[in-house]
């Protein structure tokens, strides 16, 4: 039994992730109280996406990381050109391990209260993923 074990941690040894924050108008416009101070919901979610990257970091440094922003007043990915706009793709548009710049990355809420569709950044967060795992 304990070989069996062994076997699985072996197989489990990496993760990739991809993170989507909404940082659209609906979400820099409503205010939320967060420990006895206000902030935007999409602060709030920048946060819970920067918490999630520290503990990859510090714990499974080895995973990967992926963060996508759909409401961005810019459009930064590989699908814009097939009409994804008011998505971005942060740190190089790629995937990779978390490191210090990925959490300076996300001390700093990108330009968005743009109108963007969800399903939009999801696409584009299932390419980047696909991308990264294709050959893997």
């Amino acid at each position: 039994k304990i070989e069996g074990s062994r076997e699985k941690m072996a197989w489990r040894g990496k993760e990739a992730i991809v993170l989507l924050v909404d940082v659209g108008s609906t979400m820099c416009g409503q205010r939320v109280a967060v420990g006895g101070a206000e902030a935007s919901r999409a602060d709030v979610a920048l946060g819970m996406a920067r918490n999630i990257a520290q503990q990859k970091m510090l714990f499974m440094p080895k995973h990967d990381v992926g963060i996508v922003f759909f409401g961005t007043t810019g459009t930064c990915n590989d699908l814009q050109a097939d009409g994804y706009d008011n998505v971005s793709v942060a740190c190089g548009g790629t995937l990779g391990s978390p490191d210090l710049a990925m959490l300076r990355f996300l001390t700093q809420r990108p330009e968005g209260g743009a109108e963007s569709d969800a399903v939009n950044g999801l696409i584009v967060a299932l390419d980047s993923m696909i991308k990264k795992t294709r050959d893997q």
